[in-house]
């Protein structure tokens, strides 16, 4: 399940300028409402400090990971 609000986070700031700054510069104000692990969290509070993830491509590089792990089925491997 918060594997599913984090993609709805990255989601949101690639669709909205004003909350992908918010989410780069005070991530626990964003993330507010959102059921996620520490862990998701803190990845998403790494962002801020990259060059690249915090781009509008790097969210959309990110989002793509993210389905990714969502679509993952560790019994297909």
């Amino acid at each position: 399940m918060s594997l599913a609000n984090v993609r709805l986070i990255v989601e949101k700031a690639i669709a909205d300028a004003n909350y992908q700054k918010l989410l780069m510069s005070n991530c626990t104000e964003a993330i507010k409402g959102y059921e996620i692990t520490d862990d998701e969290q803190q990845m998403l509070e790494n962002l801020a400090h990259g060059t690249y993830s915090s781009t509008h491509r790097g969210l959309a590089d990110i989002l793509k990971m993210v389905k990714a792990a969502e679509e993952y089925d560790p019994n297909q491997v």
